[in-house]
């Protein structure tokens, strides 16, 4: 996410879509974390890689490069730091590194879920029925939220099956986010 542009391109990815979420249909700017953060609820990004001032809303931002200063939109909007876990009440050796395949960027947010399943060793592997038959499973993401980090490699934390993922950029360290695993 070298360039402003793709920056903005990357974070609204993770912005809400939903007409029934409207709230988190923008990036942010977070005073207190010093970063821009991007939400739709069931994932979140964190970038501190530059300076921002103001809220932006995604789609008004990258078609026309207005800003929006809404405040009705900054109350609504959650605060990062009661979704971002902190990661050092996860065990130690429930990490490891996964480069995002280049063909989940081509996974749409209208399209079907698409359940990959990590092992503890850290494979990938798609879904099968009942998997925990063949092989202890770590966690189960939707690929799809994946879809805006393709081609990038992340360092991957867990607590636990059902708990939220830490994830961060392992060539940008200041970009970090939650992705919440597939339940059921």
């Amino acid at each position: 996410m070298s360039t402003v542009k793709n920056k903005f391109k990357t974070l609204a990815r993770f912005a809400s879509k939903d007409p029934t979420k409207p709230h988190l249909g923008f990036i942010v700017w977070n005073e207190t974390l010093k970063g821009l953060v991007a939400c739709d609820g069931y994932r979140l990004i964190v970038d501190k890689t530059g300076p921002m001032s103001e809220p932006f809303s995604a789609s008004v931002y990258l078609k026309t490069g207005e800003r929006l200063v809404d405040k009705n939109v900054l109350e609504r909007y959650p605060n990062a730091l009661r979704i971002i876990p902190d990661i050092e009440t996860y065990p130690f050796d429930n990490c490891f590194e996964f480069t995002v395949p280049n063909w989940f960027g081509k996974l749409d947010s209208d399209q079907k879920d698409k359940p990959i399943s990590f092992t503890l060793n850290g494979a990938a592997m798609v879904t099968i029925k009942d998997p925990c038959k063949i092989v202890p499973i770590a966690f189960t993401l939707n690929a799809r939220l994946l879809a805006p980090l393709a081609g990038l490699t992340l360092f991957l934390r867990w607590k636990d099956s059902m708990g939220p993922v830490h994830f961060t950029l392992t060539d940008e360290p200041d970009i970090y986010g939650v992705l919440m695993p597939m339940r059921g």
